[in-house]
């Protein structure tokens, strides 16, 4: 029910014959839909006019300003299902989007409507820097010190992948001294964050529980698309969604028993 699957031993499953199975089409819009709210939200700074009107503080109403969308970089890391439908998301804003994603061409890319680039000048060019690559040893602590320091201070961080692409710390520090404008984070390092964790006490942050891509179209999609895997399976055919085709040969034997 998802795509992400770092939490498993996928070597072991592929030894012991389990046949590993995602949900791609079924969290394809729904992530993208939710990464698209954070960055509305955070442009129209949701989070700081929420707390001034239930304080009924009307006297500096004005003082708050959003961010247009039109003309500014989306940088995305990642542009697989669901950093490719949130490109789609976006045209009708006008956002110029910048992509790095080594699986990728440029032509590829522009089909989809944007332009390829480095890691770094995605880094340096985005107004709002989108996460949505998969976790593994190349990309953990992706966005560090040294990048948060490349990131615009009027630059917002939205990442609703894998907590762990984010060096928790740097990004607090950066947060905290306004080298970067705000974050939405729906990820944390460690689940669930301890009390004390200081990103809980940032004005300029939204917060999810690792749940914003959660809605019904997302439930009912997921549950199709896992049953229908294991109807494949029981038809004896490989299902396009499997991670770990090697272990298909053992998959099959096991239920011709």
């Amino acid at each position: 029910m998802g795509v992400g699957y770092d939490h498993l031993d996928l070597d072991a499953c592929t030894r012991a014959g389990v046949l590993v199975t995602i949900t791609r089409e079924a969290v394809k819009r729904p992530l993208a839909s939710a990464m698209l709210a954070l960055m509305l939200a955070l442009a129209h700074r949701l989070f700081e006019r929420d707390r001034l009107a239930r304080r009924a503080d009307w006297a500096t109403r004005f003082a708050i300003e959003g961010v247009g969308l039109s003309g500014r970089t989306l940088g995305l890391l990642g542009a697989g299902n669901i950093g490719a439908e949130l490109i789609r998301l976006v045209q009708p804003f006008g956002m110029r989007v910048l992509v790095h994603d080594p699986g990728l061409s440029p032509d590829t890319l522009a089909q989809l409507g944007a332009a390829s680039g480095s890691l770094d000048e995605v880094v340096r060019q985005a107004d709002f820097l989108m996460l949505a690559c998969s976790l593994n040893e190349r990309t953990k602590g992706l966005i560090n010190a040294a990048r948060l320091a490349q990131m615009k201070p009027t630059a917002f961080l939205v990442n609703l992948a894998r907590g762990e692409l984010v060096e928790e710390a740097a990004l607090v520090e950066a947060l905290a001294c306004s080298r970067v404008a705000g974050a939405g984070i729906d990820v944390f390092e460690h689940e669930p964050p301890a009390r004390d964790n200081p990103l809980l006490g940032l004005p300029n942050v939204i917060l999810g529980q690792h749940n914003l891509g959660m809605t019904d179209e997302l439930d009912r999609l997921g549950q199709m698309a896992a049953v229908d895997a294991v109807i494949e399976v029981a038809r004896g055919n490989l299902p396009a969604s499997a991670v770990n085709p090697e272990a298909w040969s053992q998959t099959l034997q096991r239920f011709a028993r």
